[in-house]
């Protein structure tokens, strides 16, 4: 039981990011300081941080896909509802949930009011009034107020008044309604709601002005109505303009109309002002900033225009694709402007006043089938059906490179195993293996088969100049060279297709699987060689990985089984059955439970853990599985997703939905499709349900690829709904090791004052909270490191690289976590040598962090050197020009400068600076007699202040010597800047920069 515990710890992977899709569906929003961007994405909410570059996912997940979410105005609660109707609300800083609630029905808006005291909710016809529930967790949170019904149809859009106390809506009947809302309690006063109409098409948004004097409406067709409030006590109000006029003072809006009854047909009444038609396409979203007094149109066309308000003048336009802009959103300054299309599931955010890009992010619009981390952990490479390689940073999670030059889905990626991995390589079903540089960004190799065919997977050699490839058609295994390109040898002897093959990470050979029910060892670098021994399953072999000593191989079959083989002797040593770990959900429209259709469940995805007895697993099911290999036990089963809207998510079968017609979940399927085909632009003439033709089926969660990141502190596995991120979060781990009474933090304080650094070490690692371990480790003064280093107990080795690993990331005491390293790996390199498997995870982590501060610190020296040898060259043409005007005036200093700087026209920078100073240096080793002249010259200079009584007559004398003298120095000086001319343009420009 202890043994599975802390196994169980071990491995506490918790949900960290998804990455690999930005945009599903819905509405996105900014938040109130104009810095975050909140995006649904599938059943969860990513923020995009775009002033810090990062992203973050939430946790929590609704049942199905969200629909709308509303944020309040202090950023404080965030609602999301999905397609059923369920809606959580969360702590939006915590990112935790405080409740939750069923509508019972589609809510495609919601809205905080402006005081955040009530939400608004549109639901069908009618609008519902609720009250904010507190932060705290408490029973029946949500509190129903009041529910108009004043639409014929629908409910679109609506907005708040800056004061809370009305709202405007808009419906599919072509109205807009303004209803007067009673303070907290949300009660409607007895007033009719004034109806505005004019419009000719649904009403898409709507917006009060900052003063309430003016409403704003679009509608689908794309014209825009200005509705301006004239009150009826118009000879009242200018009565008290003129009274306040000759008081000297400004009317407030209290003091101008009753705060009761303002904007109702009682006291004024609604009447258009404008119209303004866009004659670019159909308008599909609407936002309005309220406080600039802008608004951005989104077309379907993938156009969108910025506008001003109330004069309707266009700023800007601009178009980013050719399918219809789903949602969109301008910051509160209006500086930025967020656009999502649902099509390719695209976020962009345009700054429209510098006309860039702030943020451009795709995710891949079909199924990701690939990932793959690189050699220092900073990137991750995904491969998806869409034919495209995309690389991300696994800091920010955020994709600064694509390559679109596959025809067809990429079926594997893999770094290259060199360096920092540098090098990305993809195999494709349209017949290519394809090499992509990350440094210049292009397709610098592209490797080919003689005949045709499809590449099903791909691996290289640890020295990555070798990368093999295996068909899902010829059921033939290819060699190329990385260096020439050239295809070296073909190895045929599977009688099925390839699904996989890997390559030993210590011997030079490797294996293959294939739906032939065999695996198969190839010797690579034996020239001409067929040797294969092939290692006999009883059914289809779908995955293979290496351990990472490389003395064992395992294998996963179709049957569920997890097969550990010794590749060398052939011999199978151990079988896990897996298939009810991984038993899949039921369908829809499935007759059968979830245990009877895990019969059909496999492993298409296995990676080995760092330490080499755990093996991570996952494939055509919602779960993933991590198992220790010698005890043969499953350590932690992962559920990718809760999301309903994926098919194979099921645990029951409930007889109350299976109905005459059908399943409840296929007639529910139906409806959603036809209820998002109702505004697609039918293909045919006279069709009034879109095309008939079309088919939707229900994507299947999955797992199709998994990998540990090289510091093992993180996977990422390539499921249906993208990149999910699982990662080690130990700041609120409690787990002591070897704890007494004694130890407790106010006797490791006690201890740390005395000065006895190593023995409060130990304690705090004891203890294993992480600040206690933070705060004695920094307080250990750099003097002490030495002797701490060589007396730390050896079984607290491995937990202290750990923590300077995490340390590194957090803070920047560079040279501190050096000394630190220089004097573990002095004192106790040996044992870290000699037990690699249990260090290896903290050196990758280490390794990681130097390679990323040698890169900051190198370009902020690079940059600081440059600086000074700018600095310094500008010094040196300051002395000269200041000799210069002393000698000859300020008609000498050009050719004075054009001297100083000889091979201007053909060096460098640096170069020029070099040879100035020489020259200069040579001109300080003038004649004697131009050295005698200046010593006379400033003994006279000496002279003539002190006789000021015969001025004239010592210049008389003076003035042609003095003149003579400058026309020596400058002939003198001439010679030798071309003497040394001469000599700069001799030397090579390799000599040059030597010097």
């Amino acid at each position: 039981v202890c043994l599975l515990v802390s196994l169980v710890m071990k491995f506490s992977y918790k949900f960290s990011n998804l990455v690999g899709t930005v945009y599903k569906q819905g509405n996105v929003l900014f938040t109130s300081d104009g810095t975050r961007l909140v995006s649904p994405v599938g059943n969860r909410v990513t923020v995009f941080d775009l002033a810090n570059n990062a992203t973050t996912s939430f946790d929590a997940q609704n049942k199905r896909n969200i629909r709308s979410i509303a944020l309040s105005n202090k950023n404080d609660f965030l609602i999301t509802v999905d397609d059923e109707g369920n809606a959580l609300f969360l702590n939006f800083h915590r990112k935790v949930v405080i409740s939750s609630i069923n509508f019972h029905d589609n809510i495609d808006f919601l809205s905080f009011s402006p005081n955040d005291k009530l939400i608004a909710v549109g639901r069908g016809r009618k609008l519902q009034i609720w009250k904010t529930p507190s932060k705290y967790v408490e029973f029946g949170p949500f509190q129903l107020l009041h529910t108009i019904a004043s639409h014929f149809d629908d409910i679109t859009c609506f907005d708040w008044s800056p004061d809370s106390k009305f709202i405007a809506t808009g419906s599919r009947d072509n109205t807009i309604r303004v209803q007067y809302i009673r303070g907290e309690t949300g009660r409607k006063r007895v007033l009719r709601p004034d109806s505005l109409s004019g419009h000719t098409s649904r009403i898409v948004g709507v917006s009060f002005s900052k003063k309430r004097n003016f409403l704003y409406s679009v509608s689908h067709d794309g014209s825009l109505f200005v509705w301006k409030w004239t009150a009826k006590n118009e000879k009242e109000i200018i009565e008290k303009k003129a009274q306040a006029r000759e008081e000297g003072r400004v009317l407030t809006d209290s003091e101008l109309i009753n705060p009761v009854l303002d904007l109702s047909f009682v006291t004024g009444k609604w009447s258009l002002e404008t119209r303004h038609f866009f004659k670019i396409a159909n308008v599909s979203s609407v936002s309005f900033a309220r406080d600039t007094e802008l608004v951005v149109v989104g077309f379907e066309n993938g156009t969108f225009g910025l506008y001003s308000l109330p004069d309707i003048s266009m700023i800007h336009t601009l178009s980013i694709g050719s399918c219809p802009v789903s949602s969109i959103a301008i910051n509160p300054s209006g500086d930025w402007i967020a656009l999502a299309t649902r099509k390719y599931s695209q976020l962009v955010v345009w700054e429209w006043q510098s006309e860039s890009y702030l943020m451009k992010q795709q995710g891949h619009f079909h199924d990701l089938n690939c990932v793959s981390y690189s050699p220092n952990g900073q990137l991750i490479v995904s491969g998806g059906d869409d034919g495209k390689v995309k690389v991300w940073n696994s800091r920010s999670n955020f994709c600064f490179i694509t390559f679109n030059e596959h025809k067809a889905a990429v079926t594997a990626v893999a770094f290259s195993p060199k360096g920092d991995g540098n090098a990305v390589f993809s195999a494709s079903d349209d017949g290519t293996i394809r090499a992509f540089d990350l440094i210049r960004y292009r397709n610098f190799r592209t490797f080919v088969a003689p005949q045709p065919c499809q590449f099903s997977c791909l691996t290289l050699d640890p020295s990555g100049e070798i990368v093999c490839a295996g068909s899902s058609d010829t059921f033939e295994i290819y060699v190329w060279s990385v260096q020439t390109g050239k295809l070296l040898d073909i190895f045929p002897g599977h009688r099925g297709p390839v699904t996989s093959i890997v390559f030993n990470p210590t011997l030079p050979f490797a294996v293959s699987g294939s739906w032939d029910g065999t695996a198969r060892t190839w010797d690579i670098f034996k020239s001409g060689s067929d040797f294969s021994e092939a290692l006999e399953h009883n059914c289809e072999v779908l995955a293979t990985a290496f351990r990472p000593d490389g003395k064992e191989v395992c294998t996963a079959t179709s049957d569920g089984q997890l097969n550990f083989w010794d590749p060398q002797q052939a011999i199978l040593k151990l079988v896990i059955e897996g298939r009810k770990d991984i038993a899949s959900g039921r369908e829809v429209g499935q007759r059968t439970t979830s245990k009877t259709a895990s019969e059909s469940a496999f492993f298409t995805s296995l990676c080995y853990a760092s330490d080499g007895e755990h093996i991570l697993a996952g494939g055509k099911s919602k779960f993933i599985c991590i198992y220790n290999i010698k005890q043969q036990i499953l350590i932690k089963r992962f559920q990718v997703s809760h999301n309903f809207s994926f098919d194979g998510m099921g645990n029951f079968l409930s007889i109350k939905s299976i109905l005459e017609g059908g399943s409840l979940e296929e007639m529910m399927d139906g409806n959603r499709e036809e209820e998002d085909s109702r505004e697609e632009i039918t293909t045919l003439p006279g069709v009034v349900k879109g095309d008939l033709s079309k088919r939707k089926t229900r994507p299947t969660i999955r797992t199709k690829c998994l990998q540990f990141s090289p510091t093992g502190r993180s996977f990422v596995a390539a499921t249906t709904e993208g990149m999910v991120i699982y990662s080690l979060d130990e700041t609120l781990t409690f787990d002591p090791s070897e704890l007494d009474i004694d130890v407790t933090p106010e006797n490791i304080d006690l201890v740390l004052n005395d000065q006895q650094f190593l023995k409060a070490l130990v304690m705090s690692f004891q203890l294993n909270e992480e600040e206690i371990i933070r705060k004695v480790f920094q307080a250990v003064p750099s003097a002490h490191i030495n002797l701490v280093a060589q007396h730390l107990p050896l079984n607290y080795l491995a937990r202290i690289l750990k923590f300077i690993g995490g340390e590194m990331e957090a803070t920047k005491r560079i040279e501190f976590h050096l000394t630190w390293i220089i004097q573990l790996f002095l004192h106790h390199g040996r044992q870290i040598k000699s037990d690699i498997n249990l260090f290896i995870a903290s050196l990758r982590s280490i390794q990681r962090n130097l390679v990323r501060d040698y890169e900051d610190i190198s370009k902020i020296c690079e940059s600081n050197r440059h600086t000074i040898a700018y600095l310094l060259s500008l010094s040196g043409l300051q002395d000269l020009e200041s000799d210069v005007k002393e000698e000859g005036g300020l008609s000498s200093i050009p050719s004075a400068l054009e001297a100083f700087n000889p091979f201007a026209a053909e060096s460098s920078f640096l170069e020029d600076f070099e040879a100035q100073h020489a020259i200069k240096d040579e001109t300080d080793d003038a004649p004697e007699e131009l050295q005698e002249q200046e010593v006379e010259e400033e003994e006279q200079q000496e002279v003539v202040p002190k006789a000021k009584s015969s001025k004239k007559a010592k210049a008389t004398v003076e003035t042609p010597s003095k003149a003579l003298s400058i026309a020596e120095k400058k002939k003198a000086a001439k010679e030798f800047l071309l003497k040394r001319k001469q000599q700069v343009s001799l030397k090579t420009p390799k000599k040059r920069n030597r010097e």
